[in-house]
């Protein structure tokens, strides 16, 4: 099968390209981590991740080093991996 990663990190450059593969190779129980889903650049990743079924779990704070209020979100399914 083609879907063989339990969890997929998409930062860096190309995210929502990222997005678009990410939901191709994960495992049915795999979750995916997107950082920075607060930026209005990303919501069409976050927007491929969510129609393909995912659920999502935004994370609000502060990073290090930063005055910035940022968020990372957690994509799932039913029956995921981290049994949420």
């Amino acid at each position: 099968a083609d879907s063989f990663f339990d969890l997929v990190i998409i930062d860096g450059r190309r995210r929502n390209e990222c997005a678009t593969v990410a939901v191709q190779k994960i495992k049915p129980a795999g979750i995916i981590i997107f950082d920075d889903t607060h930026r209005e650049k990303y919501s069409a990743g976050c927007q491929i991740i969510e129609t393909a079924g995912f659920k999502r779990l935004d994370f609000w704070g502060f990073a290090n080093g930063s005055i910035e209020y940022k968020c990372s979100t957690l994509f799932y399914r039913p029956d995921n991996c981290l049994d949420i």
